[in-house]
């Protein structure tokens, strides 16, 4: 069941990445990384250098870096976001989607 589940959420993720309706990798709100298009992002996930978790106490979906030592997980922005990712994750429901 959770395989199916998975890979629905998934593909539905990266589709409406790619019809620009959200961004997954923000702070307060805004991209993190301007640079990097959603549909970028979308094929970031597709190649697994980002997976998906979903926050469920507080309604959210974030991607994060597969790779720690990426220069871009080194962000400030995105090392202040993680701090708030895992502070809800300690906190709730969620489930890590690769």
């Amino acid at each position: 069941y959770w395989n199916a589940w998975d890979r629905e959420f998934k593909r539905g993720t990266i589709q409406d990445l790619r019809e620009h309706k959200y961004w997954l990798i923000t702070l307060d709100r805004k991209p993190i990384y301007p640079q990097f298009t959603q549909d970028d992002i979308a094929d970031m996930i597709e190649s697994g250098e980002l997976y998906l978790v979903t926050l469920n106490n507080v309604r959210a979906t974030v991607a994060l870096w597969a790779d720690e030592n990426r220069e871009e997980a080194k962000d400030p922005k995105y090392l202040a976001m993680l701090e708030k990712v895992k502070k809800d994750m300690e906190a709730g429901d969620y489930r890590i989607v690769k």
